[in-house]
């Protein structure tokens, strides 16, 4: 291109030819040059037109430059401010620590010249740990006589729904130490027989219970299997398995009664041959001219106007039915499912050891036979 760079050209000249020399030369084995479709701008002396797209090119990567150059000097200003607070906050560092090095110089503690005299030692005699003994469970009261017992049904609760015929009856008891053959407790479900439980950390487990209402009623015994005679050794709640319905429902202000003794199943005599009655009313107040209770017995009938437990002594071996009733005083029986009770228990055969070194009537008749 120099030759023509002096030439005389049309349309602008040399000086349009040399910026568009430099187009040209710009690009890329010159791929902004081709052939002309209309003669528009600058002609090429050769024919050739310079492309419009090469300007638009460089003008874009102008304007990409000057982007570039915008965010670079952003970036700086951001860095330059970032600096300026590092340099402030430098600064303020040396006022504080000028301020602790104008404060007073920590001055040694002086050596005391006295001698600090220690006060003499006491010295204590050394206690052995007391013994806590366990307290007895054949006493028949509370362990502070003082206070009453008190028996409390947590599980299952007043009106609850149980959703198995199986329920774990937990008991808690306050002043009442338990234990096998001496202090107990027993439940009772419905109007059925006690059940026995020594062991408080243990529950009662009743099974096989019929879908419904239940009653529940725990108290607790002497060692001697009668009923504690103190008022909270108490309790009785309603509950239901699997539906809430009135099988066993009985108001609780309504009269009813608790057979303690005799137990269904074997019953043994005491030392003195006694088979008890032992028992307690619920609101009613016993009396000869007020509620009664009637005993039935082999065919025998007794009347009590007394909460005292009655005995029978003699009673032969074999199998016994007692109906215990609540009546008024008419003499007419309670209309309550609870006013009335069933037990059967048989008096087994007891056999006496023979100790031939003692002289009795069986002594003497066996030896009669040896001889």
């Amino acid at each position: 291109f120099d030759r023509w760079r002096g030439m005389d050209y049309p349309s602008g000249g040399s000086q349009s030819y040399i910026r568009a020399e430099r187009v040209a030369t710009e690009s890329i084995l010159g791929k902004y040059w081709e052939r002309p479709i209309a003669n528009k701008n600058f002609v090429h002396p050769l024919g050739w037109q310079i492309n419009p797209m090469g300007r638009e090119l460089k003008e874009r990567a102008s304007r990409k430059r000057l982007r570039v150059y915008e965010r670079r000097r952003s970036g700086m200003i951001l860095g330059m401010i970032s600096w300026i607070w590092l340099l402030c906050w430098l600064s303020l560092v040396p006022v504080s620590l000028r301020a602790q090095v104008d404060e007073e110089p920590v001055k040694r503690a002086e050596p005391v010249a006295e001698e600090v005299s220690h006060s003499p030692g006491v010295d204590e005699p050394i206690r052995k740990a007391e013994r806590v003994e366990k307290p007895k469970t054949d006493t028949g009261r509370g362990i502070l006589p003082d206070q009453p017992v008190v028996l409390k049904i947590e599980s299952p609760e007043e009106g609850q729904v149980m959703p198995w015929e199986t329920v774990d009856v937990f008991i808690r008891v306050q002043n009442y130490a338990l234990g096998e053959g001496g202090n107990r407790i027993r439940a009772i479900v419905d109007n059925g027989s006690p059940i026995e439980h020594a062991n408080v950390l243990k529950p009662i487990v009743l099974r096989s219970l019929s879908p419904g209402a239940h009653s529940l009623r725990v108290y607790a015994v002497k060692p001697d299997g009668k009923i504690l005679a103190d008022s909270g050794s108490e309790q009785r709640i309603n509950f239901y398995v699997r539906r809430r319905d009135f099988s066993n429902f009985q108001p609780e202000d309504h009269p009813y009664l608790t057979v303690n003794l005799p137990l269904d199943g074997m019953g043994f005599p005491d030392a003195d041959g006694k088979i008890w009655l032992d028992f307690r009313v619920h609101n009613a107040v016993l009396g000869k001219d007020k509620h009664r209770v009637k005993v039935q017995m082999n065919g025998v009938e007794t009347i009590l106007s007394s909460g005292v437990p009655y005995a029978w002594a003699g009673l032969e071996e074999g199998r016994h039915r007692m109906v215990i009733e609540l009546v008024d005083e008419e003499g007419d029986p309670v209309s309550e499912i609870f006013a009335r009770v069933e037990r059967t228990f048989e008096i087994p055969r007891i056999v006496k050891a023979v100790n031939p070194n003692e002289l009795d009537s069986a002594n003497l008749w066996l030896k009669k036979k040896q001889q």
